[in-house]
């Protein structure tokens, strides 16, 4: 999208790679954290802003499979046919967030 000043406006996602400390609290599970927001960036491309969208916590990505007791490491993010997915590099799962 493109603001009326020229600036630049992306929709973003991050999402987190915890390695070890993936591991949940109760030790059955491992978390993953994810966030959407918006990218803006100048017409000059001097000046760069990302605002979050509005939630109460990070969202948080559980599951209970596992590799040598770690999981949950997902480190890229990719869009295809629509959706967005990410691959655990631990385990080799594959995503749909």
């Amino acid at each position: 999208q493109v603001l009326s000043d020229g600036s630049s406006v992306y929709r973003i996602a991050v999402i987190t790679d915890l390695d070890k400390d993936s591991k949940t609290e109760d030790g059955k599970r491992f978390r993953s954290y994810f966030r959407k927001g918006r990218l803006t960036v100048s017409p000059e491309f001097t000046r760069v802003s990302v605002d979050w969208d509005e939630t109460k916590d990070d969202i948080s990505l559980l599951s209970e499979v596992s590799s040598g007791g770690r999981a949950m490491e997902l480190s890229d993010m990719v869009v295809f046919d629509r959706n967005l997915l990410t691959v655990d590099d631990r385990t080799g799962i594959l995503y749909k967030v």
